[in-house]
């Protein structure tokens, strides 16, 4: 049979046939891609960071007062250092303090002493009793003394400021919790000697705050994004059927180096961080925990 002998009616149904096909096959395509580009992968991370501790002077580990997984208070002592050495700085300057004051008081008694000789020395001399000379040489020692107990309040406040400095050595070696959190990890024990630097951490806390995901997002769909807008957290080791609910709090402004997928396309894309929104019951998620995130 010829294309001639077919009726016209009958190729205009196949050619809309071959028509809708098409249109079809390129929604399902632009459905996919639209789909694809609003995922992306990312991992759950704790706001701020962990914080790792130092020790801020040089000393020997004493004691360890917290162990791995404890929860612990802002200002709970975690590690102390040998103190011998410090507490007796402190002793040495309240020693120089207390001997300073001594010192002040002894210095205000004469004052007291040399104020009533000047005073009979001028009256003795204005009733024509006593020279002029000897006035004026009990005036300059009570001037002298003047002097005297003027210096003797500057080395108290040298003294105080000692010793205010060994009390703060002294603190310094007793390591407390900043802020409410959870021990991670410990890289010390009692005996170690630690020399003052930051070279390692003593320990890491998890501080009491929320957890959030950090998504790496294709540059294609970045612009796309709002903050505020819902997205479902599912992670890649769960149970199927296990989401969290999050929001976009953050949409980076620059390009990063991709890690957490290895999609040629991601070698660079954009940061952007969720606020994890748990129901009650839901299991916890964990950091470091790797996820899909897809924005609704």
């Amino acid at each position: 049979m010829s294309l001639r002998s077919i009726p016209l009616s009958i190729v205009c149904l196949f050619l809309l046939a071959a028509c809708g096909q098409d249109q079809r096959h390129h929604s399902v395509t632009e459905a996919s891609s639209a789909l694809t580009q609003a995922m992306a992968q990312g991992r759950v991370e704790l706001t701020g960071g962990l914080l790792d501790l130092h020790s801020p002077v040089p000393g020997q580990v004493r004691r360890l007062a917290v162990h791995l997984g404890q929860d612990v208070h802002q200002g709970q002592l975690l590690l102390e250092l040998d103190t011998h050495a410090a507490r007796l700085e402190v002793a040495l300057a309240s020693g120089q303090l207390t001997r300073m004051q001594a010192k002040l008081a002894i210095l205000q008694a004469n004052l007291q002493h040399l104020q009533k000789s000047r005073q009979r020395q001028e009256q003795a001399a204005q009733a024509g009793l006593g020279s002029a000379a000897d006035a004026e040489q009990a005036a300059a020692r009570w001037q002298e003394q003047q002097a005297q107990i003027a210096l003797a309040h500057s080395d108290i406040q040298l003294a105080q400021t000692q010793l205010e400095q060994a009390r703060y050595h002294l603190a310094q070696r007793r390591i407390l919790a900043p802020v409410d959190g959870h021990i991670l990890q410990i890289h010390t024990q009692v005996g170690d000697w630690l020399d003052g630097s930051n070279s390692h951490a003593l320990m890491v806390i998890q501080p009491r705050r929320p957890l959030i995901v950090a998504a790496e997002v294709n540059e294609a769909f970045i612009d796309r994004l709002r903050p505020g807008e819902a997205a479902e957290i599912d992670p890649d080791d769960a149970p199927t059927g296990v989401h969290y609910a999050a929001r976009v709090q953050y949409i980076g402004e620059m390009l990063i180096k991709g890690h957490l997928s290895e999609d040629p396309q991601m070698a660079h894309a954009f940061e952007c961080q969720l606020r994890l929104m748990p129901h009650p019951g839901q299991p916890a998620l964990h950091l470091g925990q790797i996820v899909t995130v897809k924005f609704l």
